[in-house]
């Protein structure tokens, strides 16, 4: 079995909770997945952003989202970049990465996930 850590929860809860399940004995019994590279989900909707930006029912999109594969990006009024929308998804403006702290996580952590903002992400990250 494996648990996705929520990503608005900090190393030191998970340190906490791991040695919980330390001396509960159980700790054999799950992966632990953190996102380390990607915009962070926030939110779903029942609303396809997508389709109402196009001013097109939700169940006549004809799959419009496509056009837009790193989804569309809502801006501040500072003009920064604040979310990214994609179909019913929103995540966060600004790509969280954990690159840096992937030693520190060693014996945490057993998956990291990447999700790639867009063709090529990775490349520059």
């Amino acid at each position: 079995m494996r648990w996705c850590m929520p990503v608005e929860l900090s190393r030191d809860w998970l340190v906490n909770l791991l040695n919980q399940c330390d001396e509960l004995g159980i700790r054999n019994q799950f992966e632990v997945e953190v996102l380390s590279y990607g915009h962070l989900p926030l939110a779903y909707s029942a609303r396809c952003f997508t389709a109402r930006s196009e001013d097109r029912p939700k169940d006549e999109c004809e799959t419009c989202c496509i056009q837009y594969p790193n989804g569309r990006n809502v801006l501040s009024q500072e003009n920064q970049q604040v979310f990214v929308l994609n179909g019913i998804q929103t995540m966060s403006g600004y790509v969280y990465n954990l690159g840096n702290e992937l030693a520190s996580m060693r014996g945490l952590v057993d998956i990291v996930r990447l999700s790639p903002a867009g063709y090529g992400d990775l490349c520059h990250a």
